[in-house]
């Protein structure tokens, strides 16, 4: 059944005018008596007692019509769904992050979405590098967030955001009162790390940082999270390098320095499945894009932290 037809049906019965209903339609009258027409047609009933000067309701009609405007409601509903679904505002996403992420970025990219987009149901997973991407080849998540230096090449990533590495000491250190110190100032430090599985590529960076300043790190203890890490270099365990937002864990018994050391840096990168691309990735990706490019050096209580949107990340080969 058209909804042509019910419109006409319906704007008759509140009119009881065909004159006035085909006015109001913005359809000549003539046209307006044939749906009403076709419509008694399909139910085989009369709608309207009419004469020269009169329109009314039959019994059929005035039923009708609770059903036809409920119809119409519906249609209507629909179609302000569909168009919301076009613009990505209904839907699910389900977003992969790395731990370290909840120091920075993704509080914001997470607090600006449900703002934006509070009818998209969105399912946060807490998952490594490598968890994510093999999630997204598997379809089992729409965009994660991670360490993008090995970002395969059936997916597309994005450099969003980048900090500063600095060197978490005990406050007994004899560097503990220095803002900025060397790589090689640690060499015969004892050192804290993270277990290489749980992030293989920031493992390798940071024995990388050593390395390139000239000696390989004694690490005398491992800790499964950020937290941990500092936990043990208030202990005095030894000294740990992480990225400048952690340093936002204030704690009694660490200092935090800058790495004074060139392009010691770490970045984080949006990354998709660009073949199962929606209007709600699409949203979700120009929010966490907005999100990063308003944070500045203030939002962390260590070192200057630089956001940068739009930056592609080579494919491995």
């Amino acid at each position: 059944m058209e909804t042509e037809l019910l419109k006409s049906f319906v704007t008759v019965a509140e009119e009881l005018h065909f004159g006035r209903a085909a006015e109001k339609r913005h359809i000549a009258q003539p046209a307006l008596s044939r749906h009403v027409q076709r419509l008694e047609g399909e139910l085989g009933a009369a709608l309207f007692d009419r004469d020269r000067r009169n329109v009314a309701l039959t019994e059929a009609g005035r039923i009708y019509l609770d059903e036809a405007r409920a119809i119409l409601e519906r249609v209507e509903y629909g179609r302000r769904r569909v168009e919301r679904a076009r613009r990505g505002e209904v839907g699910e996403i389900s977003f992969g992050y790395e731990a370290a992420t909840l120091y920075n970025v993704f509080p914001d990219i997470v607090r600006l979405y449900r703002e934006k987009y509070p009818d998209v149901s969105l399912f946060l997973h807490e998952m490594v590098t490598e968890d994510q991407i093999s999630a997204l080849a598997e379809d089992r998540l729409d965009v994660g967030l991670i360490h993008p230096e090995f970002t395969p090449k059936d997916l597309e990533g994005e450099i969003v955001f980048r900090e500063p590495v600095v060197v978490a000491l005990p406050d007994t250190h004899p560097l503990a009162g220095e803002a900025r110190v060397e790589v090689a100032d640690l060499a015969a430090d004892p050192f804290i790390l993270f277990p290489r599985r749980f992030g293989p590529e920031k493992y390798d960076r940071m024995i990388g940082l050593c390395a390139a300043a000239g000696f390989a790190p004694n690490v005398v203890q491992e800790a499964e999270s950020k937290q941990g890490m500092v936990g043990l270099v208030a202990a005095g365990i030894g000294v740990a390098l992480l990225p400048a937002s952690v340093s936002s864990l204030r704690r009694g018994g660490v200092v935090y320095a800058e790495i004074d050391d060139a392009d010691r840096s770490m970045e984080m990168g949006l990354v998709w499945n660009p073949k199962r691309a929606t209007p709600v990735l699409t949203g979700f990706l120009d929010t966490a894009r907005e999100a990063c490019r308003g944070l500045n050096a203030t939002d962390f209580s260590g070192a200057g932290v630089e956001t940068s949107a739009g930056v592609r990340v080579p494919a491995a080969r």
